[in-house]
């Protein structure tokens, strides 16, 4: 593919000449990272014009070069010079004509180094004056520093490639839920930018950014991250704190994740992210931890795309070479940084300007914050002088002692020990006076997770009762320093978060308690909607709650910590388990502590602990669960009777760790508590109610597990009225009635005969249709419905509706896959399920198909359950017998060897009388006696 060329003509006096070579500096870097989309840039400016251009008026020639340009810059500052003015003319007088070229006009506004003169006055004036009158003034912008000018610049390159104006293509898809702030400007780095692009050039790299903190690792690697957008295909941007790969899992990348444990989860994601292919570009944001950051190189050691970590960490990487250490800005860089926001005129600024940035020792945020607070501090009449002389009065001074070794990089001194940047920003708090309005916003922030949030977003959640207030707020500790990024992405740096936590623990539980009690609400449970997965992306902020109040102790946070609670045992996996489980002993805890043991809410909180308990599975934790459940019923009983709603739910929980448990005995006293339930809520609620609904289900699965035809055929009868509740409460396509239909039509399978295998047929098929519709093919629960719809069609038979289960079963299988990775114990199950249509089928290729299938599966429930669990000694069962259908010698040998490990573990685990015991021991006689037959031909 050709290169697409885009001349750009740059027209400015000599005095800009240190903006010109940044300018070049700066297309060379665009053209870079461009070359990959078949696009450059060719700069035009006075240096570039060679003596072979001097037949007549060099500038002659200069201009008929401008004719070609696409885009035009117009640079002045103290005066417009006769050319200057030659070429914006030029250049406008084409864009009336043809609409082209894009002309941009900037003016420096910067005080000058010495007093124009007269003429230089003038012409300015002149040019500003025609930009008006002539109707160009939508050409004009300013700039002060030459940072403002490229930034400016670089927006504007986005935004003509974002509007087709230039042709590159697609600018970078964000997976994640969040992207880096575009920093507004970057001043002392563009060296390290550069090498940051040279190590990122090829294809599988990683760089790794270290710095202290507050150095400016964030706004570097977003830099990056912005001036490669038209570079990458995807993007992933994660605030790693937690680590790494939890915040791959807490952001899911737009992937169902539900359901799955860890090691999926991370399979999941790593299949996404390989399956967009080397334009990838993963930003792992404070990236604190060593080891973290070694482990997940390894779980991602065969990614393609690029990665770029910022960490505090040194020596992380195999190859050093790619490791970019970010050092103290050089003094230039350093004044430049402060300037940009505060300066005064006169030698004595200078002086005490230098005294200052060398006892800070040119720390970035430092400088950022100091020189922001100053303006701020300047509109009371304070100048540089007089804010050094107030700080000091806190007890830091601004003395380097020589050949003093410290700690830190840092050279301010409290009673001869370094004073760290925390303790410097400590006492930049107290100085700064803000109003108590700032300071309860600022605690407010403090309380979210680090990233950047839009203005709307913060409005939304925090709720002011003067919005108008609360933006002039915003802006205030914007412009103060505290809050960094832009106006569409706010952020609060890690440095300054804790800080203001720590400097506000007293109060901080006045001053967050509304935003607790503002989440408690959004991640609430509604027994009755089906709108759990919206609340997922509430986690990291419930998360930073409970982090930031571990040692507090209220009625409100023990709702946030029961909540939070619910919400991880709904996301399921041992890991979220855990952390419902520790969330729900503080809620238990806390309830106890607040309203004694007798109260409902302590009642609540051992159900929903016991609940997670029963999640966590074995016979210990379901033991345990069992026991907090009985607690919770009996004290329950005793207080409000037995027709008390929670006592309904008591006992439906409790039936469900009774399921759990297994046997006939546990089964019926499940049985007993769920009638009991049901028969509560009806008297409570009503037969139509949701709540009669779930019993009705949650007794359906008892007695289906009872078996006998009487047990399901009164199992099919719930299940009928429990599906035409949730029909009428929730709506056809709702999720309910999906699974509603697809247990239904598993008890009408259990039936067995046409008729019923029919209704399951049609439920199955209605239920699949909504899922579809609604959630897509690799929603969990649409696998498990065409497994189901498979096996329905299986019982039926015949060559159509077996091929007819063969596809579901694949497109099951290929979802699970997709969803669940290859080692899944639901892939192993759709795996079986396949094998033994194959082996319906008949003949011997479709037995050499079922053969690998069933292979596979038992490899994955030996990994997954063990040797001796059931689940795995059906998977023996069933490729024993399918090895003696295949019928040869090594075949049946195989086949014995697999029915012996089934039968002995049928025995251990069930006694004699198990029903299996003696289909396995005739299928054994079954291989030895065509053994012998075939060693007798």
């Amino acid at each position: 593919m050709s290169i697409k060329q885009y001349p750009i003509f740059l027209a400015s006096s000599y005095e800009l000449q240190p903006e010109r070579e940044k300018f070049e500096i700066f297309i060379g870097r665009q053209n870079k990272r461009l070359v990959k989309k078949n696009v450059q840039f060719h700069l035009e400016i006075w240096e570039d014009m060679g003596a072979e251009l001097n037949n007549g008026r060099k500038q002659d020639d200069y201009n008929k070069i401008l004719n070609d340009a696409e885009i035009v810059v117009v640079l002045f500052w103290t005066k417009m010079g006769k050319y200057t003015q030659e070429e914006f003319e030029l250049a406008y007088g084409r864009f009336k004509e043809t609409g082209r070229p894009i002309i941009y006009v900037y003016e420096k506004t910067q005080e000058e180094n010495s007093t124009p003169k007269e003429w230089e006055i003038k012409s300015k004036m002149e040019f500003l004056d025609r930009l008006l009158t002539l109707g160009k003034e939508q050409f004009h912008s300013t700039f002060q520093h030459k940072s403002d000018l490229l930034y400016h610049f670089q927006q504007t390159l986005f935004d003509l490639f974002d509007k087709g104006t230039l042709q590159v293509g697609e600018p970078i898809k964000t997976l994640s839920r969040n992207a880096p702030h575009s920093p507004s400007f970057v001043i002392g780095r563009e060296e390290m930018l550069a090498e940051i692009s040279n190590k990122l050039s090829g294809k599988g790299k990683v760089v790794l950014i270290s710095a202290e903190g507050g150095m400016g690792k964030t706004t570097l690697a977003a830099k990056y991250w912005h001036e490669n957008k038209y570079t990458y295909g995807h993007g992933v941007y994660l605030f790693c704190e937690r680590g790494i790969l939890n915040s791959m899992m807490d952001d899911r990348l737009g992937l169902e994740l539900q359901g799955m444990d860890e090691d999926q989860k991370i399979r999941q994601i790593q299949r996404k992210l390989n399956s967009l292919g080397d334009e990838v570009l993963l930003f792992l944001d404070n990236a604190n931890d060593a080891e973290d950051i070694r482990k997940f190189l390894r779980e991602f050691s065969g990614f393609n795309g690029n990665i770029l970590i910022t960490s505090r960490c040194r020596e992380v990487l195999v190859d050093l070479e790619n490791e970019i250490l970010i050092k103290h800005l050089h003094p230039t860089d350093a004044k430049e940084l402060f300037t940009k926001n505060y300066r005064e005129e006169g030698p004595e600024f200078e002086t005490l300007l230098e005294k200052f940035l060398n006892a800070i020792d040119f720390h970035t945020l430092l400088i950022e914050v100091f020189s922001k607070n100053l303006k701020k501090a300047s509109a009371r009449g304070i100048d540089l002088k007089g804010f050094l002389e107030r700080f000091e009065e806190k007890g830091i001074h601004l003395e380097r002692i020589a050949n003093t070794r410290v700690k830190t990089d840092y050279a301010f001194f409290v009673n001869s020990e370094a004073a760290s940047p925390n303790a410097i920003l400590e006492v930049l708090y107290d100085f700064s006076n803000l109003s108590e309005a700032d300071r309860y916003c600022l605690v407010n922030l403090a309380l979210l997770p680090v990233n950047g949030y839009s203005q709307q977003f913060l409005l939304d959640i925090f709720e002011p009762e003067d919005n108008t207030g609360f933006y002039e707020t915003l802006d205030n500790l914007y412009q103060k320093g505290w809050i960094g990024g832009d106006y569409d992405a706010l952020r609060l740096s890690p440095v300054v978060q804790k800080l203001v936590l720590h400097r506000n623990q007293e109060t901080l539980w006045e001053d967050g308690k509304i935003w607790v009690k503002k989440l408690t609400g959004l991640i609430q449970y509604e027994e009755n909607k089906d709108n759990y997965h919206t609340k997922f992306q509430w986690i990291p902020f419930g998360r930073q709650l409970v982090k930031a109040f571990s040692e507090t102790d209220s009625n409100d946070l023990s709702l946030l910590w029961n909540n939070l609670g619910i919400l991880f045992r709904e996301i399921g996996d041992r890991k979220n388990l855990e952390e419902a489980k520790q969330n729900l002993e503080k809620a238990l805890d806390s309830d106890i502590r607040n309203f004694g043991e007798e109260s409902p809410s302590v009642a609540t909180s051992r159900s929903n602990l016991a609940m997670v308990y029963k999640d966590l599975g074995g016979e210990a934790n379901l033991l345990d669960a069992k026991a907090y459940l009985e607690k919770a019923l009996a004290s329950l009983v005793r207080n409000f009777g037995e027709d008390y709603p929670l006592v309904a739910r008591c006992c439906s929980n409790l039936a469900m760790v009774y399921q759990d448990l297994g046997g006939d005995a546990n089964l019926m006293e499940a049985r007993e508590h769920l009638e009991k339930a049901l028969a509560s809520d009806i008297r409570n609620f009503g037969e139509d109610s949701p709540s009669a609904a779930i019993r009705r289900s949650n007794l359906a699965a008892v007695l289906r597990d009872l078996g006998g035809d009487a047990n399901l055929l009164e199992a099919g009868a719930h299940l009928e009225k429990a599906l035409s509740s949730f029909v009428r409460n929730a709506g056809e396509d709702s999720p309910s009635v999906a699974t509603s239909r697809s247990n239904l039509a598993m008890i009408y399978k259990d039936l067995g005969g046409e008729p019923n295998l029919l209704e399951a047929k049609e439920h199955l098929e209605k239920a699949l249709s909504s899922l579809i519709r609604n959630f897509g093919e690799d929603f969990r629960s649409a696998a498990r419905c065409h497994s189901n719809l498979a096996l329905v069609l299986r019982d039926l038979g015949g060559e159509a509706n077996l091929l007819e289960a063969r596809e579901h079963l694949e497109k099951a299988l290929a979802s699970d896959i997709r969803n669940f990775g290859e080692d899944s114990p639901s892939v192993a199950t759709r795996r079986s399920n396949l094998a033994l249509v194959y082996q319906a089928l008949g003949g011997e290729a479709n037995l050499l198909v079922a053969k690998p299938h069933l292979e596979k599966a038992l490899s994955s429930d030996i990994r997954n359950f063990g040797e001796e669990n059931p689940i795995t000694l059906t998977g023996k069962f069933n490729l024993g017998g399918l090895m003696v259908y295949l019928g040869k010698k090594d075949d049946l040998e195989e086949a014995i060897k697999l029915l012996e490990q089934a039968l002995k573990g049928y025995i251990n685990n069930f006694g004699e009388e198990y029903y299996l015991v003696p289909i396995t021991i005739e299928w054994k006689k079954y291989a030895e006696k065509r053994i012998k037959e075939i060693e007798g031909k």
